[in-house]
């Protein structure tokens, strides 16, 4: 357990998986790594399979029984669902800001488009 509290906490982002990044060994870890570097993660992992005791320490250490676990800044995250969960909240987020944000611009273009007719307009009548 020493060994995970000092890993946890030398490691910005830490992610105990089966296999590695390069060759996840399981669904769930290869899931968790894509999310990270969709978001641009440099994460650090290690492949529980080949420790027996940080495999079974890891499920005690943050009382969460299953594999992949994901810590950022020292503080449990979890699992490859709960990683999921957030990351699209995330781009659902931005999604939304961004259609909100080409709303706003439509409505001042239309606004301009509405001024500009309305002094043409004015032009046209005082000439």
């Amino acid at each position: 357990m020493k060994m995970i509290d000092e890993q946890v906490k030398k490691y910005p982002i830490m992610l105990y998986m089966k296999g590695t990044p390069r060759q996840p060994q399981c669904g769930f870890s290869g899931q968790a790594v894509r999310v990270l570097n969709a978001v641009g993660a440099d994460f650090s992992s290690v492949n529980v399979l080949e420790f027996p005791a940080i495999r079974d320490g890891i499920k005690v250490y943050s009382d969460w029984p299953t594999i992949p676990q994901l810590y950022v800044n020292g503080e449990f995250v979890g699992g490859c669902d709960i990683v999921t969960q957030v990351y699209i909240i995330d781009y659902i987020i931005i999604y939304y800001q961004l259609l909100l944000s080409i709303l706003l611009l439509s409505i001042l273009l239309l606004l301009s488009i509405l001024l500009l007719s309305i002094l043409l307009l004015l032009s046209i009548l005082l000439i």
